[in-house]
């Protein structure tokens, strides 16, 4: 039996909190899988959240390594977003990994 999870996590770094808390979760909105074809057009199509958060730990550390700029500094510090899974389950551009 599948379970629903009652809150999903983001993978993400603390430089994109700002845009995320202003303007929301958006698709595709600063790519880090450039150099793969099929992942750039997955993740401009969803929003991937992980039900646990150490699923969502990895992927900020990818966003951590994959992205350009100063590793040093808060901005690039890896972070995770927790979110009510009942407020966005109905949502089709959701993906849970």
């Amino acid at each position: 039996m599948l379970r629903t999870p009652r809150y999903l996590y983001h993978g993400t770094m603390f430089a994109r909190l700002k845009a995320i808390y202003r303007d929301g979760l958006k698709p595709g909105e600063v790519p880090i899988w450039r150099d793969d074809a099929e992942l750039t057009q997955r993740c401009s199509e969803a929003v991937f959240f992980a039900d646990y958060w150490r699923g969502a730990a990895f992927f900020a550390e990818i966003a951590y390594y994959r992205s350009r700029g100063r590793r040093e500094g808060l901005g690039r510090r890896p972070v995770i977003i927790r979110i009510s899974a009942s407020e966005h389950v109905a949502s089709q551009r959701l993906l849970t990994i």
